[in-house]
């Protein structure tokens, strides 16, 4: 009985193998949204929408608990020593709450600064503040993402995975240079 069992085993592994293999596959891949007016561009999530009118861009997800909006801060020629009013600008929220300290960050030859906030409007924010100069004019870039307070308690991990994910996939995409 021993002996037949395993042929019989032996036959099914080729299946196995392929089971696993085939339910491995990797999650697909987000939507690259490229920001001309900034020479920015980054990888959402797949399934989120939006685009941009008047140099302000926002991308949703599917079920509206993520956002991201792209603007310029009006006003601002340096991403370092914002006030909070300023890393609020444009969403009609005020800081609630400091989660992260404000750090520095390098994207390619940006600099900035980022944080996250815990906002009036019930959500969490990662924020980055890119100093860029488009043509001749120096100019901070704003990256607002954010997620319901909900979610965020409800899934810290995801949510941090999230902000990482987006914050990792920016890039300057062409004649934006850095604060120079």
């Amino acid at each position: 009985m021993v002996r037949t069992l395993f042929p019989s085993l032996a036959g099914l592994l080729p299946l196995v193998m392929f089971l696993l293999v085939g339910c491995g596959r990797s999650p697909p891949r987000g939507e690259v949204k490229r920001i001309e007016t900034y020479h920015l561009q980054l990888e959402t999530p797949a399934g989120w929408t939006g685009g941009g009118a008047g140099g302000i861009y926002e991308f949703h997800s599917p079920d509206g608990t993520g956002r991201v909006r792209i603007a310029a801060l009006e006003g601002a020629s340096s991403a370092v020593g914002l006030k909070d009013a300023q890393w609020m600008a444009g969403t009609g929220a005020t800081i609630h709450k400091r989660l992260l300290p404000t750090s520095p960050v390098k994207i390619g030859a940006l600099v900035g600064e980022r944080t996250r906030v815990a906002a009036s409007d019930r959500r969490v924010y990662e924020i980055i503040a890119l100093s860029v100069t488009l043509g001749e004019r120096k100019a901070v870039v704003l990256i607002q993402t954010s997620v319901s307070a909900e979610h965020a308690e409800k899934d810290p991990a995801a949510v941090d995975a999230l902000f990482t994910s987006l914050r990792q996939s920016i890039q300057a995409s062409g004649a934006t240079s850095g604060p120079g």
